[in-house]
């Protein structure tokens, strides 16, 4: 008996009709099921965007030019948001952008709600929804997680400084403020996962800070630095020592905090130029060069000292992990890296750093000066509490106190320690530092693993598949960011935590790409490790030698010197007032301006006399051939100070009396002759010495092994 059911059309579906028995679509079913693309022919793009300009032109008519660009802003944003609410890309870009753009920031006093809230929101139901879709879940891969693990040790190494801390409202309101960054680090991760798109991320830092960096060049060189373009190029300051240019801190207050931002960004932008390089996209490749020096322009606008060092190590590192060919490459533009330290501006900038030891505190830059106090007080903090510090966020409200005890100079402004290291130190102690060196250590460690597995990846991206450069930017970034901070304090966190979440995205797409388990990549991976660790000998190597060769010529060239040192000070007599004559630390120039007089009354060139006003002492210092004669010069100095401040008139105020005297002293002075001798002769032998290890690297390299 045959059958005579009817079987289903061709191109009908299988089963009831849905206008029968299946149930419509509910609202949640149709809001999450995936939008069709949004198609408009020419004529119907042009006129809609002819309708909106129309509109926008008569409510500037009638209502102003202000509301109209509030009106089209908003209709703009209102667009966007609804499509981030759809698309996770978007929706993660955003929250890149206006982070590193600092826009929430520069809107703070102008708009009514935070826009960093309204963005984490918008990041959190985008995820959500996302995440209701199956094809986006598919997408979440092993181990996503351990950025945000990583990040709550250190968020517990906090808890006991916050328990015990000596201000208890502000260490709580730090800890809560960390918890938030906590679930703006977990949205992250989220949105990159369901995104899927690696190079977005790194193209939406370089965008956000590209244009920035350019209006600051245009403040700087067009406009004399007239303008603030709605409050995106800051201009924090023109005063310092050495500055070539106006202290550009872009959409921040602060230029050294401005600089640290796109430290974060430059290695991202040499990771775009690398890739459109090897795709042999020319004019995609110009656009990022443009990108990538407009960025470096920001960099030197900055004039800050510890940007230019954050910088440079962050390209270093960035060259080195990128692969043989980035650092082959490299080596011939070493020449114009070393040039650029003889721009205006960066290399004698610089060299204000050897203040600190080369010149007195009243006649160093202040700022260093001031720092290395607030530095001093730091450390008396962390050595009075090395467990669990003061509490986070503490800092400013002990300064005052642990600067007394440490005998420091005047700290001005400063409340901040102007170092992360030391202020996580002095604000929770040794488990703070553990804690910190889990998160950020253990991050580093993740990218590392990320570039070792990519090294047997595609080098161009192509088809937005990661590569061994952009996971090198990653923790060129994170290195970058860490060297700036030995100079900054913790502040604008949440950019850091955009370059984590990257870095855990690389990490667990590197663990679950199916291509990299191939026997080819598994060798290049193999191969990769093996230079790294060659890689660190050979560092480690070079700096021993180098140090060997610099102490070397030092000792045969630098004579020994004996120097005697005593400190003297002024005492008031009893024919002037005590109060007004005994306080000379607040004169700044009094101490300098009686030192000069004795030093230039004494017939002794191998003597000096030098005023501190922060300490109220002047420091007679005598340099000789033998100990003997160095005792001899500086006693005879001591005598006859007060006899030369009497000839000179100056003697109805003060005496000169000594105050203490230390033993004999052996030293060997560098000159700049001899500096300049062993840089030379250094920087030769590392150069021999890279050139070596890279020749006999690549003779133990088999043909073929070119991710080593």
């Amino acid at each position: 008996m045959t059958s005579t059911a009817a079987r289903p059309s061709v191109g009908s579906p299988a089963g009831p009709h849905p206008t029968e028995d299946a149930a419509p679509p509910t609202f949640v079913e149709r809001l999450l099921k995936p939008a069709r693309p949004l198609r408009l022919t020419p004529t119907q793009a042009g006129a809609l965007a002819a309708g909106i300009g129309v509109f926008t032109l008569f409510v500037g008519i009638v209502l102003g030019p202000s509301v109209a660009l509030l009106f089209l802003a908003a209709l703009v944003g209102s667009a966007v948001a609804v499509v981030a609410l759809v698309v996770p890309w978007v929706a993660l870009g955003l929250m890149v952008m206006l982070e590193f753009a600092n826009v929430s920031g520069v809107f703070e006093q102008r708009s009514p709600v935070s826009i960093y809230t309204a963005t984490l929101a918008l990041g959190i139901l985008s995820a959500g929804i996302a995440l209701a879709r199956p094809q986006y879940r598919a997408r979440i891969r092993t181990r996503w997680w351990l950025p945000v693990a990583l990040y709550v040790v250190y968020l517990v190494s906090q808890v006991p400084a916050t328990v015990l801390s000596v201000a208890p409202e502000a260490s709580a309101n730090s800890l809560d403020n960390s918890l938030k960054d906590g679930l703006f680090l977990a949205v992250l991760l989220l949105l990159m996962q369901l995104a899927n798109r690696p190079w977005m991320v790194g193209a939406a830092i370089v965008l956000a800070m590209a244009p920035i960096a350019g209006l600051t060049a245009i403040n700087q060189y067009v406009l004399d630095n007239s303008s603030t373009f709605g409050g995106f190029s800051n201009i924090a300051s023109s005063a310092g020592s050495s500055i070539a240019a106006a202290r550009h801190a872009g959409p921040l207050p602060d230029s050294n905090f401005w600089g640290r931002f796109l430290v974060l960004g430059l290695p991202f932008a040499l990771a775009l130029v690398h890739r459109a390089g090897q795709a042999g996209h020319r004019l995609a490749q110009s656009l990022w060069i443009v990108a990538a020096a407009l960025v470096g322009a920001g960099v030197y606008l900055t004039q800050s000292r510890g940007t230019f060092l954050a910088a440079g190590a962050a390209v270093l590192v960035w060259t080195i992990a990128s692969g043989p060919s980035v650092r082959r490459f490299a080596l011939y533009l070493t020449p114009v890296a070393a040039f650029g330290l003889l721009v205006p501006g960066i290399g004698d900038r610089l060299l204000t750093i050897t203040e600190t030891v080369s010149v007195p505190d009243y006649a160093a830059d202040a700022s260093i000066v001031e720092r290395g106090n607030v530095l001093d007080a730091a450390i008396a903090v962390f050595r009075g509490n090395p467990l669990t510090g003061t509490g986070p966020d503490t800092f400013a409200s002990v300064i005052t106190e642990y600067s007394a005890r440490a005998g420091t100079g005047p700290t001005g402004s400063i409340t901040a320690t102007h170092n992360l290291y030391l202020e996580i130190a002095a604000g929770s102690g040794v488990v703070g530092l553990a804690g910190w060196a889990v998160f950020w250590g253990g991050t580093l460690v993740l990218g590392v693993s990320a570039v070792l597995r990519l090294a047997g990846g595609r080098q161009d991206g192509r088809h937005g598949v990661p590569s061994r450069a952009l996971a090198a930017a990653g923790i060129a970034a994170l290195v970058g960011w860490g060297t700036s901070s030995i100079f900054l304090h913790q502040s604008y966190s949440r950019t850091l935590l955009v370059v984590c979440a990257f870095v855990g995205w690389i990490y667990s797409t590197s663990r679950s790409e199916a291509s990299l388990r191939r026997p080819a990549a598994s060798d290049a991976t193999a191969y990769a490790a093996v230079g790294l660790r060659f890689g660190m000998v050979a560092t480690a190597l070079t700096a021993v030698s180098a140090s060997v060769v610099a102490f070397a010529l030092y000792s045969v060239m630098e004579r020994p010197t004996y120097v005697a040192t005593a400190e003297m000070t002024l005492a008031a007599t009893p024919a002037t007032y005590q109060g007004y004559a005994l306080d000379v630390r607040r004169r700044v120039i009094m101490l300098p301006t009686f030192s000069a007089v004795i030093e230039g009354g004494l017939d002794q060139p191998g003597t000096t006399v030098t005023g501190d006003p922060n300490r109220g002492t002047m420091t007679v210092r005598s340099v000789a051939a033998d100990p003997v004669a160095a005792l001899a010069e500086r006693d005879a100095a001591v005598a006859a100070a007060d006899g030369i401040i009497e000839r000179a008139g100056m003697g109805a105020a003060y005496d000169v009396i000594p105050v203490a005297a230390e033993p004999v002293d052996e030293e060997r002075p560098l000159t700049s002759g001899t500096l300049r001798v062993i840089a030379l002769a250094t920087l030769l032998q590392v150069v021999l010495f890279a050139v070596g290890c890279s020749r006999w690297r690549a003779r133990g390299r088999r043909p073929g092994d070119r991710f080593a």
